[in-house]
């Protein structure tokens, strides 16, 4: 008996290789694989923190740091002095809103790493988070002292003396990390994103487009814009009426999934904060499960071809309960009571054939909103890890929001009424009248404290962190306007 291609075999299970090959499919987005190849290493090695640590990383960074808890916990518990687990567990805490864990944590690790800076600079974040903006000044003044001019702790404290209205003095804790000549690229870009923001907001918009600008010149990443437009013409030729057709009846019964889409900066963390406050859904944030499915697709069905046309051989009619069977563990077991379980992940947009084949009973929503004011917030946004990797040039910027909205068009052509399109617009003009609809769309009767989103103590990872707890403003509406001369290239690939 032969073992499946890429099974780890029992002799190779040494550590440390075994755990570098799991980190390396970790990585690499291979994610089922290398959660089976932990689960392996853990059979051998049951008490290893390592192990331990990376499983509880795997769940964080598919975007379940309820999951991640436990794991996380199981290896402070082995390795309590060991300030990486400390640091990640407190990071997991924070994401579930479990702020005083959080902070205890950071205090953990900063015990055992003091020359660190950022347990200290995580623990001011979690102060500011309880609005405790005085603590939080205390921590980042002992990170001065150790660490002068620290680029993170001066953001953090420019963002405190924005908040109060000391623009003075924001800018000039910017200015302080800007001195530095030692900060590589991505440091010093990640200050000047902080310094547009500042600039945007007392209206001094032509320096804030040059701050935007160079900081994303510093934190540009490799990213070559045909990958999206070649990947829409593939989905738009595979993904036919006939093939959903084929597909969607062998699919979950289940009516737990809403699938929140769009361009990044539309809406998606406004609409599933709103959507949360109803009694008995899960906000399930940006989760990573189907981009895993797509990834493992050919595989799990035993297919010759990749995705997305392994769809059209006859392994992926015969295996398609396989593909089900994934899908509907990795969401059951985010909140199994749930009524809806929400998954805002933007890029689900190019993925919309496969979400409707395998639950062709979940509600999908389409936030849209006025592209130039989408890709601008793009453009001015320091996404986490640089996740959206297209957003550092207006260029190319311009051409996913074509590609996207040419593999959107071809969504409701074969998924004729079922996507709610709801527009930004409508939603901070409108808003009772617009959530009104959001919420029969998912199924679900209406609550009023739907229109009280803002006083959610959910925490959003996520860059609408901020504009989720204030109440609806309209002043993000048009806002191109004021950087129109600046936009020319994007404007030449969005039309009316």
């Amino acid at each position: 008996m032969t073992s499946e291609p890429g099974a780890p075999q029992a002799e190779s299970l040494a550590l440390p290789g075994a755990l570098m090959r799991a980190v390396n499919l970790h990585r690499s987005g291979r994610f089922r694989r290398a959660r089976d190849l932990y689960s392996k290493l853990l059979e051998v090695h049951p008490g290893n923190a390592d192990v331990i640590h990376m499983r509880g990383m795997l769940e964080l960074e598919r975007g379940g740091p309820e999951l991640a808890v436990p794991w996380l916990e199981r290896a402070a518990s082995i390795a309590p002095s060991d300030a990486r687990i400390q640091i990640n567990l407190g990071l997991a805490y924070e994401l579930c809103a479990r702020l005083d864990d959080a902070r205890y944590a950071f205090e953990r690790a900063a015990q055992f790493a003091p020359n660190l800076a950022r347990p200290k600079i995580s623990l001011a974040g979690v102060w500011t988070h309880l609005k405790r903006d005085d603590e939080a000044e205390r921590i980042l003044r002992e990170v001065f002292a150790r660490h002068p001019a620290e680029p993170q702790a001066c953001v953090l404290s420019s963002e405190i003396f924005a908040r109060r209205g000391e623009y003075d003095q924001a800018e000039r804790a910017l200015l302080v990390a800007l001195s530095r000549t030692d900060l590589d690229g991505r440091q010093r870009g990640a200050v000047l994103m902080s310094k547009g923001k500042l600039l945007d907001k007392v209206e001094r918009y032509d320096e804030a487009f040059e701050a935007f600008a160079e900081g994303n010149r510093l934190r540009s990443v490799a990213y070559d814009p045909t990958t999206y437009e070649r990947a829409a013409e593939r989905y738009i030729s595979v993904w036919t009426s006939d093939l959903i057709e084929r597909l969607a009846p062998l699919g979950s019964e289940s009516t737990q999934p809403v699938f929140i889409i769009g361009m990044p900066r539309s809406g998606t963390s406004l609409t599933e904060q709103i959507i949360a406050m109803h009694e008995g859904v899960f906000a399930g944030g940006e989760r990573l499960h189907m981009y895993e499915l797509q990834m493992e697709l050919a595989s799990i069905v035993s297919a010759e071809t990749n995705y997305p046309e392994c769809l059209n051989e006859p392994a992926c009619i015969a295996n398609w309960n396989r593909v089900v069977s994934v899908a509907e563990s990795a969401y059951r077991e985010m909140a199994p009571d749930a009524s809806r379980i929400t998954d805002k992940l933007p890029s689900n947009s190019f993925r919309v054939g496969l979400l409707a084949s395998v639950f062709p009973k979940a509600r999908l929503v389409h936030c849209m909103r006025d592209p130039r004011d989408a890709a601008l917030s793009c453009f001015m946004q320091d996404f986490f890890a640089q996740s959206v990797r297209f957003s550092n040039d207006l260029e190319h910027i311009g051409r996913y929001y074509r590609s996207y909205k040419r593999v959107m068009e071809h969504w409701y052509k074969v998924l004729p009424g079922q996507i709610l399109e709801s527009p930004y617009e409508n939603l901070v003009t409108d808003s009772e009248s617009a959530t009104k609809r959001l919420m029969k769309h998912i199924g679900v009767p209406w609550d009023e404290r739907c229109l009280q989103f803002h006083r959610s103590e959910r925490f959003v990872p996520t860059a609408s962190a901020q504009q989720v707890r204030q109440p609806m403003y309209t002043s993000a509406v048009a806002r191109w306007k004021r950087y129109e001369k600046h936009l020319a290239p994007l404007l030449k690939y969005i039309d009316d």
